[in-house]
């Protein structure tokens, strides 16, 4: 046979593929910038987590209390029916009572009223005040005598100052003097409490500079509590997601 004088004709190109098959699934979703505020697990933690009203009753491993004496009996020299002073917290802590030192036997009638922040300047207004104990106690001289808000603690943020003012009706409470208001004098590594001033009556005016003497209840945090957001946020976005549509035409025309 002779050969054919045209080449036979090749069949066109298709310019779609025959099919595509979707992607098998989405991208994943951008990673979260903010974690979960809270641990899974509070008690146990080792943080006291005062903003959840977490407290040494629900979990003591987390909740150090203590009770520190300031100028126990046999120190205090002088007496008064009002003293206001200033603590200042180191760390994150809950005060929850004050014992006082009482002059004489007998019952009488004890305010405690507390603000944030320092006495200074607020001495005589009591609207800047918030009473946080009335209480009539028999008191005893010589000793301390309890005052406790244990159910509804006082709390104070690490830096914080908050000011207190003992107030009673007519045994009056024992005192060191001083010649200054306002000096440190006692300090651990949770509080500061400052020399404040005395009186003879409820928001009447200072007659004198004192020592608070006695004894403050508290509880704190054995660590530090973590900070809510994460040093370095994430460094970019995700991936784009695949494309599902074909090439328009094939690379290459046929030879």
């Amino acid at each position: 046979l002779l050969p054919t004088s045209e080449p036979t004709p090749s069949p066109p190109p298709t310019y779609s593929p025959t099919s595509s098959l979707p992607p098998s699934s989405k991208p994943s979703s951008s990673p979260t910038q903010i974690p979960t505020n809270q641990p899974t697990e509070v008690c146990g933690n080792k943080v006291c987590e005062m903003i959840l009203d977490e407290t040494p009753d629900q979990c003591p491993l987390d909740c150090i209390e203590e009770h520190d004496s300031v100028y126990i009996t046999g120190e205090a020299n002088k007496e008064a029916l009002a003293i206001m002073f200033d603590v200042t917290a180191k760390r994150d802590v809950a005060i929850t009572s004050l014992d006082v030192i009482a002059k004489k036997d007998g019952e009488d009638e004890v305010l405690v009223y507390s603000k944030l922040g320092s006495y200074s300047g607020f001495e005589r207004d009591e609207s800047q005040w918030e009473n946080i104990l009335t209480e009539t106690v028999t008191l005893t001289a010589d000793q301390t005598n309890n005052l406790s808000w244990r159910e509804q603690p006082l709390k104070i943020k690490a830096g914080e100052t908050r000011a207190f003012y003992i107030v009673t009706s007519k045994r009056k409470i024992m005192y060191v003097q001083d010649d200054r208001e306002g000096l440190l004098y006692a300090q651990n590594n949770v509080l500061e409490i400052k020399s404040g001033i005395v009186s003879k009556g409820e928001f009447q005016n200072g007659n004198g500079e004192g020592r608070f003497s006695g004894t403050l209840g508290y509880y704190f945090s054995p660590s530090p509590r973590p900070t809510n957001l994460p040093t370095l946020l994430p460094t970019s976005e995700p991936t784009p997601s695949p494309s599902s549509r074909p090439t328009d035409l094939p690379t290459l025309l046929p030879t």
